[in-house]
């Protein structure tokens, strides 16, 4: 980003804003998946969970600026601020995803021995898929209810 007033600093990043994310364009962005795996145990009366191993991936894109050294102090205030709360927003992202990661490795762990194998993977898959929704859907609402951040103070004007 450039820019030596907040107009021209808002046009830059207009320029350069993430357009390529479903539901519009943003000046930050989070990205996150959760992966998990598991093994399981079969006896002879039944298949279940024996081990889970979850893994986070989080990537998080946010604008940057270099303030040059002549640039007004309180636009470098306003820019400061502003990043603090689209940061805060941000991370508020990255933690549905740490929250996902916990309950569907919750979910696994808690699954209730069956007859077959083929069974448990589907019960797991279901359940799994089933909580990842769940909080992609939370994920959604908060978007919805700080106004993609603004109530928390990343808006940039």
């Amino acid at each position: 980003m450039y820019g030596e007033s907040a107009a021209a600093l808002r046009e830059s990043m207009n320029r350069e804003r993430i357009s390529t994310v479903p539901g519009g364009e943003y000046d930050g962005y989070v990205q996150w998946y959760v992966n998990w795996d598991y093994t399981y145990e079969s006896t002879n009366q039944d298949c279940r969970v024996a081990t889970v191993s979850m893994e986070l991936s989080t990537e998080i894109t946010l604008p940057y600026w270099d303030a040059p050294p002549d640039a007004p102090p309180l636009l470098v205030e306003k820019w400061s601020t502003y990043m603090d709360a689209l940061t805060e927003h941000e991370n508020g992202h990255v933690e549905f995803g740490r929250k996902a990661e916990a309950a569907i490795q919750r979910t696994i762990l808690e699954t209730l021995p069956v007859p077959s194998c083929g069974q448990l993977e589907d019960q797991i898959d279901l359940r799994a898929t089933q909580t990842l929704e769940r909080y992609l859907q939370l994920e959604r609402d908060y978007d919805r209810i700080t106004n993609h951040g603004a109530t928390q103070g990343a808006r940039f004007r």
